[in-house]
């Protein structure tokens, strides 16, 4: 996908994504690591070139591809920490840390109208009408109830720590018009200082227990098959 976007033949971005994530077991280590984004974007350039297309297009497919798999951990990895030595049992600890990853990939949610689930704002938005519909959101959110809403107001939380979304930026919903922008915004996401990364679990944990107390124990005491 990411080889279309950025206006490059399919099928050599298909063969370098396809050749990368192969090599995956081999070329990346247990997190992410400059080493390993370094290594897939290698392999996809060169794939890339073997299926007839530009060295460039397939190292910048790979790359996405390496960048968009670590987010995945973005989200999980401080919810989960958040919970840490609480008395959420593991499977509801496990639930909401997939839910808040997941926001990501609700449908539309990368589009450039729905911004305020990451903390920023349409192209051409005043910066009262994206507070607003960034509170509208929030509001909504607490009002669910649910393991759903607070994996919205976590992603949020989390994501307003991103050098990529600190101060309500603009996102037009592409990835494709400015990619060293965007491979820049997706090292953002995922490599916070040690000092930021403790500050958002700090701010995660408060928010879960705040919003469990809030819904009732809608969190540790949710159940996926709704018994």
């Amino acid at each position: 996908m990411s080889a279309v976007m950025g206006g490059a033949k399919c099928g050599p971005g298909a063969l370098s994504a396809g050749i990368s994530a192969a090599a995956g077991p081999l070329i990346d280590g247990r997190g992410f690591s400059v080493g390993s984004l370094v290594a897939n974007a290698v392999v996809g350039g060169l794939a890339s070139l073997a299926g007839g297309g530009k060295f460039a297009n397939g190292a910048i497919t790979a790359a996405y591809g390496y960048l968009f798999n670590y987010l995945s951990h973005v989200h999980r990895s401080p919810t989960l920490e958040a919970m840490a030595g609480s008395d959420i049992k593991w499977q509801q600890q496990t639930d909401l840390a997939n839910a808040v990853s997941d926001v990501d990939w609700l449908p539309g949610a990368s589009n450039g109208d729905r911004a305020y689930m990451h903390g920023m704002c349409q192209v051409v938005q005043s910066a009262s009408v994206c507070q607003s519909r960034i509170q509208e959101y929030q509001d909504s959110l607490w009002e669910q109830k649910s393991l759903q809403g607070l994996a919205g107001l976590l992603h949020l939380l989390q994501d307003s720590y991103a050098p990529g979304h600190i101060g309500r930026q603009e996102w037009d919903g592409s990835y494709a018009n400015d990619i060293p922008g965007t491979l820049k915004h997706l090292w953002g996401d995922g490599m916070p200082p040690q000092v930021t990364r403790d500050m958002i679990v700090d701010d995660s944990r408060q928010l879960i227990m705040g919003y469990d107390q809030y819904c009732g124990g809608c969190i540790r005491n949710y159940n996926r098959f709704g018994k």
